[in-house]
């Protein structure tokens, strides 16, 4: 392990190092399950309250000032939640214990997320809302852009 560290200082630098670092103490002594090729922010906030309520998957990102509970004092609730594989969540969201969110999202920044997001979902907003995926669709977008090219107010159409 000691060898492990001096590699990552002189290949990566000290920033990386300690991610790596932090990534290991979060994992092993806390015992958060967090797969090994995540990246968390050193300013993000995970929750110490129910360590083994926090399940982070392979590839997600997590940028600072985002919070991820698994426990709520004032209801007295301990819950697990859930980040699938190759998320990307934004800065100071807020993932609320007990959530799930599926494998390939994107929370916005600070958006507020209540209930549980299903997979290849964009959400933002407080509360978070799903983005309709037809915004994402290349086709339904080039179909826009010719109605809208042939509605246009100021073009004079050519009469016959």
């Amino acid at each position: 392990m000691r060898n492990d560290l001096w590699v990552v200082v002189i290949m990566n630098g000290l920033r990386d190092c300690l991610l790596w670092i932090r990534l290991l103490f979060l994992r092993r002594v806390l015992g958060m399950d967090i797969h090994p090729n995540v990246e968390i922010s050193l300013k993000a906030h995970l929750d110490l309250t129910n360590r083994k309520g926090i399940h982070i998957g392979e590839g997600t990102r997590i940028a600072f000032g985002a919070a991820v509970l698994a426990h709520d004092a004032l209801r007295n609730v301990r819950a697990h939640t859930y980040i699938g594989k190759n998320c990307a969540l934004g800065c100071r969201c807020v993932i609320l214990p007990g959530i799930t969110i599926g494998d390939h999202c994107v929370i916005g920044a600070g958006a507020v997320v209540v209930d549980d997001v299903p997979a290849f979902s964009t959400v933002f907003g407080n509360p978070a809302r799903v983005m309709p995926r037809q915004l994402f669709d290349r086709n339904a977008v080039n179909r826009a852009n010719v109605d809208a090219a042939h509605s246009h107010p100021l073009r004079v159409s050519p009469s016959v």
